[in-house]
Order: C-alpha cells, then sequence, then structure tokens
C-alpha cells in the first residue's frame, strides 16, 4: 500500500521499519555506521539482508531439528508397516503358497521369493516418497515461501541421499520381512511333512 494512502486511511505516520537498497560496491557497515550515528538507538535494530536471511534459517533449523527424532520413529513405523503387511500377505496367500510348495517350489524358494516381494514394496514406497517430497519441496519453497516472506532458498540435490534413503528403505524391508519368511518357511516345512 502506498505509504500516504495508509496515513490517510489509518492517520498512522509513524515508521516502523525501513528498507535501503544500496547501489553495487557500496560497503553495508559503512551505510549501518551512518545510520545509527543519525539515528541513536537503532544500532540493534539494523540488519542486512543478508542477516536476516541467515537468522530466518537458523530459525527454520531449530523449528525443524525434532525431524531427525521423527525420521527415526518413521523407521520404526515402516519396518512395523512392511512387516505387518508381509503377514497379512501371507495369511491371504497361505493356500496359493501351499499350492506352490505342491507344485515343487522348496520352502526356501518360497522364502525367497517373500523377501524379494518385500523389496519390491520398499522400492515401490522409495519411488512414491521420493517423487511426493521433491513436488512437496518445490511447493514449499517456490510458492509457501516466496509468498510469506518474499525470497526464496536455493535448492541443491544431493543424489547421496537418494542412495542412502533407497539403500536404507531396502535393508529396513528385509530386516523386516525375515521373521513373515521364517513363519512361512517353518509352515511350508511343517504343511511338507505332514503331507509325507
Amino acid at each position: 500500500m502506498d505509504r500516504s494512502s495508509y496515513i490517510n486511511i489509518w492517520k498512522d505516520d509513524r515508521v516502523q521499519s525501513l528498507a535501503l537498497f544500496l547501489k553495487p560496491g557500496a560497503s553495508i557497515e559503512d551505510v549501518r555506521k551512518s545510520v545509527a550515528a543519525l539515528f541513536k538507538g537503532l544500532e540493534r535494530t539494523i540488519v542486512s539482508n543478508h542477516e536476516m536471511r541467515e537468522r530466518v534459517l537458523s530459525i527454520f533449523d531449530k523449528t525443524f531439528a525434532p525431524t531427525a527424532t521423527l525420521k527415526g520413529v518413521s523407521l520404526l513405523v515402516a519396518l512395523l508397516g512392511v512387516a505387518t503387511a508381509m503377514m497379512a500377505i501371507l495369511l491371504e496367500r497361505s493356500r496359493e503358497i501351499r499350492v506352490l510348495g505342491y507344485l515343487g517350489l522348496t520352502p526356501r524358494e518360497i522364502g525367497r521369493m517373500n523377501i524379494y516381494q518385500g523389496l519390491i514394496m520398499g522400492f515401490a514406497a522409495f519411488l512414491i516418497a521420493s517423487v511426493c517430497g521433491l513436488l512437496l519441496t518445490y511447493i514449499i519453497v517456490y510458492a509457501i515461501n516466496y509468498r510469506s516472506f518474499g525470497w526464496t532458498i536455493d535448492i541443491s540435490v544431493n543424489r547421496w541421499i537418494f542412495v542412502e534413503t533407497l539403500g536404507l528403505t531396502l535393508a529396513a524391508c528385509f530386516l523386516s520381512s525375515l521373521y513373515p519368511t521364517f513363519k512361512l518357511v517353518r509352515a511350508s516345512s511343517a504343511a511338507s511333512i505332514k503331507e509325507e
């Protein structure tokens, strides 16, 4: 809003903040000292755009500090989710798995099939999470952040984080499919012994 319109409407001519745009090559410290000399008491409130950005980013970092804890919790929930899903699949497909055993698949091969199934589920989850995470990042940085603060944050995509996350996801899915696989192999072995 134009300042004269604001004063006419609200009858308030106080100054709350002021933005200075410096010419290229101008010293920020010299300008800060000259403004502080002209207006006593403003020494601590004069902040450069760079400093303001650093403060905001530090507040963001503190805000998102609990996400490290949430990562561990989400990994545990994911492990339990995959294990529960695998158990549900086994219960649902127990007849099919017995038929595969009757057709000649050994308990070891059935167990391997179950582990592969868990790894495929983990890989699919990784792909979906990566796409959704990137989309959400771009929406937050280029839409929400820009509208809220008037500037954006540079995004740099580190490929190694994706590689690390994929490895962690596959390891978690492998570990969480071990117990259902063990139960499956024992059940199919017992069924084959019973059949003999």
